[in-house]
């Protein structure tokens, strides 16, 4: 007979072991399957024009030749049953972007259908693309080019944009087209128009309250 120590020994062992087991298979089960790349630019729902995609490729070999950092554009039609952030680094780690050793990879992902942007930048270059400012870009050189449905030019505004950040990081002149210069859009908050009324609105406000 086994004595109550030995018991509580070997169910802790089979415990630790059965839970092993489920959490690989819970895993195996949650690891989402990306496509395989084709190109820097991987249009997977069909949405990009020839001239938007040789546009795009330009701007991601551009950045390439001169820094070596690998920038690659995705769009899916869906992503279910994933959130972004964990379809976007799937697709990183498992497409392998950037220099080895260097970790200089950039990933722009579109989901048409759950309207996500995701952009995630390797180890090598979050100092000069920290999450903030990959959000204050979306923001202010994609977003407003998606909401008139210009979706090729707002991924080439957003790719000129990063591109031109890493390669004046690192003391690079970008080439061919890479060189155009990217269009920052005001954001509504930002209008100097808006920002004038208000503050006209301010002075007869205090002119008034002194009557």
């Amino acid at each position: 007979m086994l004595k109550p120590w030995m018991v509580y020994k070997r169910l802790t062992a089979a415990l630790l072991l059965a839970g092993a087991v489920w959490l690989g298979v819970a895993q195996a089960v949650a690891a989402p399957k990306v496509p395989a790349p084709t190109v820097l630019v991987n249009d997977f729902a069909n949405a990009l024009t020839p001239a938007e995609k040789e546009t795009l490729t330009g701007i991601a070999a551009s950045l390439q030749d001169a820094t070596g950092a690998q920038m690659a554009f995705v769009i899916m039609p869906d992503i279910e049953p994933f959130d972004d952030m964990t379809y976007g680094m799937a697709i990183f780690d498992q497409w392998k972007l950037g220099e080895k050793g260097k970790d200089n990879g950039l990933l722009i992902l579109l989901a048409l259908k759950e309207h996500r942007i995701r952009i995630i930048s390797g180890y090598g270059l979050e100092a000069i693309l920290p999450d903030g400012k990959l959000g204050r870009f979306r923001d202010e050189y994609l977003v407003p080019y998606l909401k008139q449905n210009r979706l090729g030019e707002g991924l080439a505004n957003l790719g000129l944009r990063l591109a031109q950040e890493v390669a004046q990081a690192e003391g690079k002149t970008l080439s061919g087209a890479g060189a155009q210069a990217p269009h920052r859009k005001s954001r509504r908050g930002d209008s100097p128009l808006l920002n004038l009324v208000v503050l006209l609105l301010l002075v007869v406000m205090a002119i008034v309250s002194s009557i």
